[in-house]
């Protein structure tokens, strides 16, 4: 999103700094006359916690009677910076014809399409406090779920980045000094320790090359970590709830069935649920679209096609989302309770395997003196 950083002169001749939104550098100086200079730049905030915040004070606002323009007025008020400069902007669109839901468009960083599909449903019906409410339901489930993943995944990353380390360390730095000593005593290395030394031996010639291969590796696992079989799992059970979540969002507002699934699918974490529509249009119901995809289980298809019968759909996605959360929460449990003692027992065999390849040899040298 395209921010500048601009020096203004204000009506009584002071200068100061003010963060501005606009789509290019001649609207920023169509729309603000009093710019002395600017200059582009990109903010580092947390949008998510934004939108959250703003869609709070927009939620008490409009449930009192004020109308949007009003709500945001009043918002703008409670923020500075980039923050304020993104609801200046909205307002700005909104006096000038544009919609509530369409003015947030531009902000995809802040404002996920489903939410603005969810406000512009609502724009027409009147529903808007009763949507907003929902949204921020719905953002701070997202929220609490991804923190709870980001504890779970944070002590096995941390023990790996320091099992990582210590690794590097033994094999660069304080094995080459045991085989200084093995080679001057003419003591015979077992294989592992002929290992640890050949490869610090290689990391040290090619430094370069093992730093630079450090962070491709780092970046590969980023990309392609979804690819291996357990990771890839839990992967898309935590996908598979965010489209049940956010699908019962969305029909609970009244959006059609299909145009819900053309919003959500936009997202490329969902791209697999898009030949839905096509068969959705071409006469099949939901629940055979779905068996005949083969993407919901038996126990999914028999839920959904008791809701066809009554049409309400959000309640088997919403049904949906419990199950999926609690075996998702079931599987962060269990990995929460065994991962620790798994990860203590590779240490220890990672320490076992360094211990024996340094001092080994010397033991032997010691017993063969002895003897």
């Amino acid at each position: 999103m395209p921010f500048y950083k601009c020096k203004v002169i204000s009506s009584t001749y002071e200068i100061y700094k003010k963060v501005l939104y606009a789509r290019s550098e001649n609207e920023l100086l169509q729309r603000n006359q009093d710019i002395i200079n600017y200059r582009q730049y990109n903010p580092k905030i947390n949008f998510r916690e934004f939108s959250l915040q703003l869609f709070r004070i927009m939620q008490r606002l409009t449930a009192n009677s004020y109308n949007t323009v009003q709500a945001l007025t009043v918002a703008e008020n409670c923020f500075s910076g980039v923050q304020k400069s993104i609801i200046q902007t909205i307002l700005y669109d909104i006096r000038h014809g544009t919609t509530f839901s369409e003015a947030l468009k531009q902000f995809s960083q802040c404002f996920d399409l489903t939410i603005i599909e969810i406000l512009r449903v609502s724009e027409l019906t009147g529903r808007l406090t009763e949507s907003i409410e929902n949204i921020i339901k719905y953002i701070e489930y997202n929220n609490q779920f991804n923190t709870k993943i980001k504890n779970a995944t944070r002590y096995p990353i941390f023990v790996l980045i320091l099992i990582f380390v210590i690794s590097v360390i033994w094999i660069v730095w304080i094995i080459p000094q045991f085989g200084q000593i093995f080679t001057d005593l003419e003591l015979p290395t077992p294989t592992i320790t002929s290992w640890m030394l050949s490869l610090g031996s290689a990391i040290r010639k090619h430094y370069v090359i093992a730093m630079t291969v450090t962070p491709i590796i780092f970046v590969a696992y980023r990309h392609l970590h979804f690819k291996i079989p357990i990771i890839s799992k839990f992967t898309d059970e935590i996908n598979k709830l965010q489209f049940f979540d956010t699908m019962a969002l969305m029909l609970r507002e009244k959006i059609h069935l299909i145009d819900a699934i053309k919003c959500v699918t936009r997202r490329k974490e969902f791209e697999k649920y898009s030949e839905l529509v096509e068969l959705i249009i071409h006469g099949y119901s939901f629940s055979y679209a779905a068996e005949k995809l083969e993407i919901f289980s038996n126990e999914e298809i028999a839920i959904m096609s008791v809701s066809e019968q009554t049409g309400q759909y959000w309640v088997a996605f919403n049904t949906f989302a419990d199950m999926m959360k609690l075996r998702i929460d079931n599987n962060l449990n269990l990995i929460t309770k065994r991962l620790p003692s798994i990860l203590i027992c590779v240490v220890g065999i990672i320490l076992v395997i360094f211990i024996y390849g340094t001092f080994m040899p010397l033991y032997s040298s010691i017993d063969l003196v002895t003897n």
